[in-house]
Order: structure tokens, then C-alpha cells, then sequence
């Protein structure tokens, strides 16, 4: 795994793009899931998974007409959207915490901080998110030990 990861340039413009967007609406906007993971890996990817805090659908409306993006699915249940950019698949969900009745498979789904988000993942390499903040681009969050599971090549629940 790689300590010193390194994001496409392409990947990183888009990410600054959606930053400036953001930091204007006051709306902190973490990457999260299996794009931080694979770039620990040293891979990239396309498939980016926003968490973002706020409104996930007024939010990716507004990225999708900044960036000019032409269509916008939207899944209002569970507050979650995706759109197609360039080569990007860009899925933005509001920061949220679910929780079951024992009758019901569908969850109960509340807005919450990154902590409770992060914990509702399936596996803990799952849990890794990354701050496209200006001022702490890239700085990696691991609260489940996702990192180390990673370079110990283990998947944990």
C-alpha cells in the first residue's frame, strides 16, 4: 500500500471543482468508500462516492448544472443521487445513519455526522474517507482501522 498516494490530476481538478461548489454553499463534502481505498492501493478510479453534509440532492443539483453535467438520477428515500461527468460516475448521498425495525428490511434513515456515517458501512476498508477541503485536500480519515485492514489484506465487518 502506498503512504504517499497520488490522485490523477483529472480526478483532483474535479474534486477542487466540487470543493469551491461546496465551501460556497457551505456544505463539507468528503470522499468515502471504495475510491479512498483503492487509492491507498495505488489505483485510481471513476467511481467517486461523495458524503455530503446537507442536503444531498440540492447539493448535486447545483454540482450538476456547475458542471454541466446533462443528466441527474435522483433517489429521494434514501437521499441519494448519481451523475455521469466526463469519465466520472459520481454518487452523493446525505451523510446519514439507518437504522431497522425488527418487522422491516427497508431502513429508517436520519442526517448525521461523519462518525455514524462512516459506521454504517459494510467493511472497514469501506470506512476510509478523504477531506477535499482546501486546506486538508486529501488528508486521509480512518476510524474503523480500514488502513490497517488494507495492508494487512484483511476485509472486516
Amino acid at each position: 500500500m502506498q503512504s504517499n498516494f497520488k490522485i490523477p490530476q483529472r480526478t483532483k481538478s474535479l474534486l477542487q471543482k466540487i470543493n469551491r461548489l461546496a465551501e460556497k454553499l457551505e456544505t463539507p463534502v468528503f470522499v468515502v468508500g471504495g475510491f479512498v481505498r483503492d487509492i491507498l492501493l495505488g489505483k485510481s478510479g471513476q467511481d467517486l462516492d461523495l458524503v455530503v453534509f446537507g442536503d444531498a440532492l440540492k447539493f448535486s443539483k447545483e454540482v450538476k448544472n456547475n458542471l454541466g453535467a446533462k443528466a441527474l438520477v435522483v433517489y429521494p428515500k434514501f437521499g441519494t443521487t448519481m451523475l455521469e461527468y466526463d469519465l466520472f460516475k459520481i454518487e452523493m448521498v446525505s451523510a446519514r445513519e439507518e437504522s431497522y425495525r425488527s418487522n422491516s428490511r427497508k431502513p429508517d434513515v436520519r442526517k448525521t455526522d461523519l462518525n455514524s456515517d462512516l459506521a454504517r458501512r459494510d467493511f472497514t476498508i469501506n470506512t476510509l474517507a478523504m477531506d477535499i477541503s482546501e486546506q486538508h485536500f486529501g488528508k486521509i480519515v480512518d476510524l474503523f482501522g480500514g488502513k490497517k485492514d488494507l495492508e494487512s489484506g484483511i476485509i472486516k465487518t
